[in-house]
């Protein structure tokens, strides 16, 4: 009876740490995946991100929300309106993908005098495994790849 008791005081003693340990460093986790993100984008862009603060870079980049139906810039949109997934009708889709989202959000890169100089788009492609997420960029003439970079 003593052995199940310290077996179970021990378990519950180690849960413990490991959850208090994870919601303690959730926020460290999250702003290191939101910085990953960013250098990917930096990366499709172009730019080189090797000992470059990317916080401080990726100012040269506009995030602009774009509805998938009208192709529409949209405005205010919240972090919830980015989640909304709309039904890939199965004769268009292709991929196998399923669904997309009702809204995206693009990323322009813009030269000093105000021209957009590349469009950084989202992606989604089926891996061997999962889906696979990551950029592509675009010149400005939006026909020609400048570069991309998976993420995830």
């Amino acid at each position: 009876m003593k052995t199940i008791l310290v077996a179970l005081g021990l378990c519950l003693f180690c849960s413990a740490i490991v959850s208090s340990t994870a919601v303690y460093l959730r926020p460290m986790q999250q702003k290191n995946v939101e910085i990953d993100i960013k250098k990917n984008i930096l990366n499709a862009a172009g730019i080189n991100t090797d000992g470059v603060d990317i916080i401080s870079a990726f100012s040269a980049i506009t995030p602009v929300q774009v509805d998938m139906d009208s192709g529409n810039v949209v405005k205010d949109l919240s972090k919830d309106d980015l989640k909304i997934d709309v039904k890939i009708p199965n004769e268009i889709n292709q991929a196998n993908i399923g669904s997309r989202k009702k809204y995206i959000e693009i990323y322009l890169k813009k030269n000093s005098s105000g021209d957009i100089e590349n469009i950084i788009l989202p992606i989604v492609s089926k891996g061997l495994w999962s889906t696979m997420l990551g950029f592509v960029a675009l010149e400005s003439d939006a026909s020609t790849i400048k570069g991309f970079s998976y993420y995830s």
